[in-house]
């Protein structure tokens, strides 16, 4: 029953940019400063290890992390897995299960039109919000007709039969989800719950009678940011502890808090590290380098 996904840490350390000789892949994924492998590879917070089946995972506990992560994009985002399995115990009312997130960096996001999706018979799914306002994100209710019926229902149908949403509509740093069993009527001691994109989870009747696992279900959106200032004004009073160190790159308040960085227009690649942003083909500037 183990819980996936991957995100990480606590406070961050003044920048420093890696080593020459920092890695910056792990099988099929590549990844750049502010994370890397390895002392003085990373931010404190963004450290990852490389395993032995050449798998990415991402703080600890270690997760695994889907794709490539790259600080020069526009999108400070990663695919990650939030899955788990629990049971509920023969006779058990009520059950609660904490999702938390490794550090402030981190947040499942809430403008990435996902849903927590709850996979079971029975029961009614409460979602709070543990990493903030500690506020109802949403609720919803599944319950189970004969099996009959459920082996005949189309594939994708996530209506209250075997499958519920609840749409996230708020950044999550973490989450509490309490169960309740609903009354009367077919009920399993099993239930599930993953995080992914409204769109992206097709739910079958099958999910209903095995655990949860990453060959099962898409990824999730985690959000990241520099949390050590909450906004750009407070990063830049500190020239000590701002992230933003290339030439050429710029500083964007972050939805989660703290501060992402982004080389300027006209120029590309890592605005965290020195000179990382340089100027796109048919910038003047890029003429001048290559004469």
């Amino acid at each position: 029953m183990a819980a996936l996904l991957s995100m990480v840490v606590t406070l961050l350390a003044a920048p420093a940019a890696a080593a020459a000789d920092c890695r910056t892949s792990c099988g099929l994924n590549d990844f750049s400063y502010p994370f890397g492998i390895g002392p003085g590879c990373s931010l404190q917070g963004f450290n990852l290890t490389c395993d032995a089946k050449k798998r990415l995972l991402l703080g600890s506990p270690n997760v695994t992390v889907d794709y490539t992560i790259l600080a020069s994009g526009s999108v400070s985002a990663l695919a990650v897995y939030v899955a788990q399995t629990v049971q509920m115990g023969s006779g058990a009312g009520t059950f609660s299960t904490l999702w938390e997130g490794p550090g402030t960096p981190f947040a499942i996001s809430g403008a990435a039109n996902m849903s927590l999706f709850v996979l079971g018979c029975g029961v009614t799914a409460t979602l709070l919000d543990r990493g903030g306002t500690g506020a109802v994100v949403g609720n919803c209710s599944v319950v189970c007709a004969g099996d009959e019926v459920m082996r005949r229902l189309p594939d994708g149908l996530c209506v209250g039969l075997g499958c519920c949403p609840i749409d996230l509509s708020v950044h999550l740093r973490a989450f509490t989800l309490n169960i309740s069993r609903a009354g009367d009527g077919v009920s399993r001691d099993k239930l599930s719950f993953l995080v992914a994109g409204r769109d992206k989870y097709t739910f079958r009747t099958s999910d209903l009678e095995h655990d949860i696992d990453v060959d099962m279900v898409p990824p999730a959106r985690l959000d990241w940011a520099i949390p050590d200032q909450p906004d750009c004004r407070r990063a830049m009073d500190d020239r000590v502890t701002y992230a933003c160190v290339s030439n050429q790159s710029e500083c964007r308040n972050s939805p989660i808090g703290g501060y992402t960085c982004h080389c300027s227009r006209g120029f590309s690649g890592n605005p965290y590290v020195v000179d990382g942003c340089t100027p796109d083909q048919g910038n003047p500037l890029h003429l001048c380098l290559d004469k």
